[in-house]
């Protein structure tokens, strides 16, 4: 519910001998020699690395002073994926009971209170603990599965370009998805979204929230965990497309079932998975779609009296 169209390497494991080698299973698990061992061990291993060490004795005590690591892949090249799909689809399958319950949690805090907030108030509180779960999810299959920090997995990484150059970039693509638009003959008519901005509150929380949490949450999700396991299988122009076709499905309803407002949508998805490819930061990318966002939302503005 936040984008706004027209009318709205890593380092790998030590040396080790050649039996270590051999007996090694997989990238997954390979062994270390113990970073504690002597320096007549690293002598040893050098010495049956260049096939003039004792085979006997002192190789086995190589062997067994070699220490298998935690399962889990090594750290790929930053911007990959270490994920696999059966990951995505896990979190595809467990996206509906999450947002599920965090409409369950607002339902129940304001039965609770007796509370009576504004639509888009409790709208967006509802997409709020949603994400709060979405984020639970993947944060489960990170730190359980492959005791890999959250942030960092997702891409969330220092960039070389300024803010002002990703806001520019941010701009530049919302002036074109207009453009576009207004080739395509998009309607300018009454939806979800432009329902929630009737009130002056309104056009404020869903201001705030459309230029700060919702970039941030769907460029993590999108560009951030889908984006890069496509990439690494198909490659980066099919990756980055086929990562902006569900995001802008998933707009079609908000836009009042528009199919021309989707394809805009797909196109700025497209342009914001261009700036995380070549950055390869989820950060890049959030702070791009949060100034697409307020240029529009600066436009809806001007026309409030």
């Amino acid at each position: 519910m936040t984008d706004w169209g027209p009318g709205a390497g890593g380092q790998g494991p030590g040396n080790v001998s050649p039996a270590s080698r051999d007996e090694g299973s997989s990238a997954n698990e390979q062994p270390l020699l113990n970073s504690r061992g002597s320096d007549s061990d690293d002598v040893v291993a050098s010495g049956e690395a260049a096939g003039t060490g004792d085979a006997g004795g002192r190789g086995g005590a190589v062997e067994d002073a070699a220490t298998p690591l935690a399962p889990g892949p090594w750290p790929p090249a930053p911007g990959e994926a270490f994920w696999s799909y059966s990951d995505a689809f896990l979190f595809i399958g467990l996206s509906l009971p999450a947002m599920l319950a965090g409409l369950g949690m607002v339902r129940g805090t304001t039965a609770v209170f007796h509370l009576h907030p504004a639509a888009a108030a409790d709208a967006i509180a509802q997409q709020f603990a949603g994400y709060f779960f979405l984020f639970l999810v993947l944060l489960m299959i990170f730190r359980l599965q492959y005791e890999r920090p959250f942030w960092e997995s997702l891409g969330w990484r220092p960039i070389a370009l300024s803010p002002v150059q990703i806001a520019l970039a941010g701009w530049g693509t919302a002036i074109a998805v207009n453009v576009t638009g207004y080739l395509m003959h998009t309607p300018n008519t009454n939806n979800p979204l432009t329902d929630l901005m009737e009130s002056r509150t309104g056009l404020i929380l869903v201001t705030i929230f459309g230029t700060t949490l919702g970039p941030l949450a769907e460029e993590l999700i999108f560009r951030g965990f889908f984006q890069p396991l496509l990439v690494r299988s198909l490659g980066a122009v099919a990756g980055i497309l086929l990562t902006a076709l569900p995001f802008g499905l998933l707009h079609f309803r908000e836009y009042g079932n528009s199919w021309r407002h989707a394809v805009l949508i797909c196109g700025a998805g497209a342009a914001f998975g261009w700036m995380r490819h070549v950055t390869r930061s989820t950060k890049a990318s959030a702070l791009m779609h949060s100034a697409y966002n307020l240029l529009f939302f600066a436009a809806v503005w001007s026309t409030k009296k």
